[in-house]
This record gives structure tokens, C-alpha cells and sequence, in this order.
């Protein structure tokens, strides 16, 4: 890590001669932020922060320059991100009169970009943040359209983002979100060197942009160069509202709380005080491995599923077995929200050009409510998505509320009903279902059919015209995201039932064979009454 030089060491002017720095005066915009949005601590560490790494230029304006902005974040080399950043860092520093000239990132302009990336804007900028931040990484060029009605050309500008810079923004927001999950808080932890090495490898690194580059150009398509504010506001307003979140804790951390806490001025977040906004897992997952957390973090999942401190994994298939007693054993009971992880192996395909046979698919569930047997269950807040070969969220919609069913006759149901006989593969082709697992938990068909959208309590693929998908179970997780007080009460219940059955059970006698011919020869002495 480079040294970060502070204003006190750079005050000096082309002569040689010392210079005092301007005074910083807030202007309104900021002043009104640091009134209504932050709190004393947070404008103190925010001006220290400042301090310790803006230098003064010959005019005597104090301002953060670009290698000393880049080297404080300390991003691996191989994301290609701090640039980028601090270009929308001088973007929205100017806000509300943005442009694309060079500028300087002062103390008020930096205010003002902190503010929108850790949107903290409330009551003082009316705008969407996520637009605020989508326009500051956007180049803007001019689209003439005619106006065939008025016959005249009208020119606009709108912002469009290049499709390899979103690449790397977005290889940046997952690898922040794996620091956070993976790095020891403690810096004396001897894993902590070995584990920042292998986070910031090229081979991490390139793993981690080969799961989003497809996100993007499924976002950009046909265009494969740029993307409009337009479609990436449709994708993430439906699919990943959630998705620059990781941004918010990684700039908090890093001014508002890193140089108030850390043992040295000169830490960067990775070697001074995280801010932790993912829950841990209570064991290990390879289905929700770093990368899938990151992921996952984008859906929309309400905000008290997201917070939570754990998840507790209640049952994994390929260690408590692939049936619906397993299931129902390690899931039932669990008062509160779950999330159900399927990975599978594609048996054949229709529709979608972006699956083949034999492909792997991660699909999920999120369920509102207690799983129970006798009847469908969920709420409008219950998400079906797919992570995996293609990133989409479906949402539930208001035709019915068959959101999840769950029956020893034909498995386990999302956003329709049973109009199948039978249980087999081929047969359960008939049911409404968008995606189902069968009675074995082992076969599953998931699919997009819009003749029977008017049956389904989840939305149709904002992307494909319809697919159909035979799949074979490899793995299935589910998690309860309902904190530490309904995993320990399910296992309360658990252990209740447990000893109630033991008391109940009937214990024979140890030679029970001998006992059975006593009351044979007693039953036989009365038999002439």
C-alpha cells in the first residue's frame, strides 16, 4: 500500500515558499446536507478523512487528487475501478451544476458525493440516487431524432455508461461485499494477509468478472457497447434494486467511520474497521460461496431479511436426504421467512438460447411465511429468481395467491396449482406451475409460459418469450432468515415433539418372546368362558 500524503506535507507553491491553505467555505448544498443527514461524529471523521489525504494546489485550494484518491480506496490493479470513481466522485461533487470538465474534489464536493453514495440525501436532493450515480460513470452524446409530426430535428442528451466500465463497477461492488464477508476483522489475525492476497489474485479477480460480464450484455443487448439510463433502470428496478447497497457501507466505512476508529490515519478500509451489512452463515455453503452472497445482495428481499446478523441453514439434501419427510422434518416448524437454493443439472431445453443440455442452473426462492402442507401459503412479498446461467428476479403478481405449495403427492409448487395426475416428469408437464420439484426431490421443471400467465402468482420473464426446462436436482439448501430467535424456537418445538414420541413409545420387556407365550397360554386357559 502506498503512503497517503495530507494537506500539511503539500503546502508548498511553485517557489518553494510555504503556503497556507484557502479556507474552506461550505456552500449551501453542502451545509444543508451536513445539517440535516449527518451527525457530528460523521462530519468530524468525514473533515479528518479530507485532511489526512487532499493536497493544496498553487491557487491554495485544499482538494483530493486523483492518485491520492485511488491509492486510499485501494482497489486490486486488476478491477480498473479507481479511476472511474474518481471521475464520478468530481461528477457529482459539482451537482446540481454537473459537467464533464475537469474539476476539483474539494471538502463541499466531497460532501455532496459521499452523500449520494451513501444516500444520504433525504430531504435535500429530490432525485434517485441510483440515477445520480448511473449518470456520473455515463458518458452523454447527443441523439437526434426527427420529428416526423413537427418536421424538425430535436437533439437531447442522454447519459449512456459503457458496457466494460458497468463491467468493472460492478466486479468492484462484489469484490467489496467478499472483503467484507471474508476479511478478519481483527488485523493482528495472521489469515488476513493470505486472505487479502487470494481476494485481490487475477484469478479471483477474473472469476468474479466472467459471473458479471453476462449480467451486462444481458442488460445492453443488442447494443454491446453501451447501456441507457432507460433499460438499466428497468433491470434493476425489477432485478436488483439492492445492487449498489454495497457501495453505501464500503464509503461509510471508508470516511465516516475509518478515520474516527482506525489505530492510523493512513488505514484504508481493508486495514482499519469494516462496516458488516450481509448476514454470516452459520455453516459453510458452496451454493452461497462470496461470489453468490454478492449476488444475492442485489435481489429484493425486504430490508429485515437483509439485516439479519445469521441465516441458518435448515436442510441441505445431500446431507439429510433427498425426500419430502427430510424436508418437511428440518423445515417445518420454522416460524419466519426462508430462502430455498436449487441447483441442477438441465435434462433438456426449450426456448431459452442461453441454456443447453446439461448446463448448471441456480435457481431460488424466497417464502414469506412458515411452510406448512395443507394449504398454498406465501404473501406478495415472495420472489421466485435465477441467478444462474441468467440473471432475473420474478415477482409476484395479483391474479392469484398460489404463491407455494407443498404436497407429498407431487412435491413442491411455485405460482400455480396441481392439474396433473400424476408425478412423473412428463406427466407434471400439465401443472400450471412455474417452477416445480417433484415428490423425490430429485426432477424439477421450471418454465416461462405465457399461455398461462392468467394462473401464476409470479410475473413472466422481462427477457425471454417463454422457455420450458427439465432439470435434475443436484443440490437443494434452505436457509431461515428469520433470525436467532426462530431457529432456536423451531428447536424447542423440535426437541419437544421428540419427547413426547419417546414417551408415548411402548417398551417390551427384554425377553419378549417368552412374555408372548405366557399370555398365549393364559388366553388359551379362559378360552372355555
Amino acid at each position: 500500500m502506498g503512503q497517503i500524503v495530507s494537506c500539511e506535507s503539500q503546502h508548498v507553491n511553485s517557489n518553494g515558499g510555504i503556503k497556507n491553505p484557502k479556507r474552506s467555505i461550505p456552500d449551501r448544498l453542502s451545509s444543508e446536507l451536513l445539517k440535516k443527514n449527518f451527525s457530528e461524529l460523521e462530519s468530524y471523521s468525514l473533515k479528518v478523512c479530507f485532511d489526512n489525504i487532499c493536497c493544496v494546489n498553487e491557487d491554495g485550494i485544499s482538494h483530493i487528487d486523483e492518485e491520492s484518491f485511488v491509492r486510499y480506496l485501494n482497489f486490486a490493479d486488476d478491477i480498473n475501478v479507481g479511476q472511474l470513481l474518481f471521475r464520478s466522485f468530481t461528477y457529482l461533487a459539482n451537482y446540481p451544476n454537473v459537467s464533464r470538465s475537469p474539476s476539483l474534489l474539494t471538502y463541499n464536493g466531497l460532501v455532496k458525493a459521499i452523500a449520494i453514495y451513501c444516500d444520504k440525501i433525504k430531504n435535500v436532493i429530490d432525485e434517485d440516487y441510483s440515477k445520480l450515480l448511473f449518470e456520473s460513470f455515463a458518458t452523454w452524446e447527443d441523439d437526434e431524432s426527427l420529428d416526423k409530426d413537427k418536421e424538425k430535428d430535436t437533439t437531447t442528451k442522454l447519459p449512456k455508461v459503457k458496457c466494460q466500465d458497468l463491467i468493472n463497477i460492478l466486479t468492484a461492488i462484489v469484490w467489496v461485499t467478499m472483503c467484507e464477508m471474508l476479511l478478519p476483522t481483527n488485523d493482528e489475525s495472521g489469515n488476513f494477509l493470505e486472505t487479502f492476497t487470494n481476494l485481490i489474485s487475477n484469478k479471483n479477480i477474473s472469476k468474479i468478472r466472467g459471473v458479471v460480464t453476462p449480467i451486462i450484455y444481458s442488460i445492453s443487448k443488442p447494443d454491446t457497447t453501451y447501456i441507457t439510463w432507460s433499460k438499466f433502470k428497468s433491470f434493476i428496478s425489477r432485478n436488483a434494486p439492492n445492487m449498489f447497497r454495497s457501495w453505501s457501507s464500503f464509503f461509510y466505512g471508508q470516511f465516516f467511520i475509518g478515520q474516527t476508529l482506525s489505530r492510523s490515519s493512513k488505514d484504508s478500509l481493508f486495514f482499519g474497521p469494516s462496516v458488516r451489512t450481509w448476514p454470516a452463515l452459520d455453516s459453510k455453503s458452496y451454493l452461497v460461496n462470496p461470489i453468490n452472497m454478492a449476488i444475492l445482495s442485489w435481489i429484493p428481499l425486504p430490508d429485515h431479511v437483509i439485516n439479519r446478523r445469521q441465516w441458518n441453514c435448515l436442510y441441505t439434501s445431500t446431507k439429510h436426504g433427498f425426500s419430502m419427510s427430510s424436508f418437511s422434518n428440518q423445515v417445518f416448524k420454522y416460524n419466519g421467512p426462508t430462502l430455498m437454493l436449487i441447483n441442477a443439472s438441465v435434462i433438456t431445453s426449450n426456448g431459452d438460447d442461453n441454456i443447453e443440455e446439461d448446463d448448471t442452473l441456480l435457481l431460488g426462492a424466497y417464502i414469506s411465511e412458515q411452510w406448512n402442507s395443507s394449504k398454498p401459503f406465501g404473501s406478495e412479498e415472495c420472489l421466485l429468481f435465477e441467478i444462474s446461467p441468467t440473471y432475473e428476479s420474478f415477482p409476484t403478481t395479483n391474479y392469484n395467491s398460489n404463491y407455494v405449495h407443498y404436497s407429498t403427492s407431487f412435491g413442491i409448487g411455485f405460482g400455480g396449482m396441481d392439474t396433473a395426475r400424476k408425478t412423473s416428469r412428463l406427466d407434471k408437464q400439465s401443472n400450471s406451475f412455474f417452477l416445480q420439484i417433484d415428490n423425490t426431490l430429485q426432477n424439477g421443471t421450471y418454465k416461462n409460459d405465457p399461455f398461462k400467465a392468467s394462473r401464476s402468482a409470479y410475473k413472466l420473464s422481462a427477457t425471454r418469450t417463454s422457455f420450458n426446462i427439465d432439470f435434475e436436482v443436484l443440490e437443494i439448501q434452505v436457509f431461515g432468515l428469520g433470525g436467532e430467535n426462530a431457529k432456536q424456537r423451531q428447536d424447542y418445538e423440535k426437541k419437544w415433539e421428540e419427547n413426547l414420541g419417546a414417551k408415548r413409545k411402548v417398551f417390551r420387556p427384554y425377553n419378549t418372546k417368552s412374555v408372548d407365550k405366557e399370555i398365549l397360554k393364559v388366553s388359551s386357559s379362559y378360552s372355555w368362558l
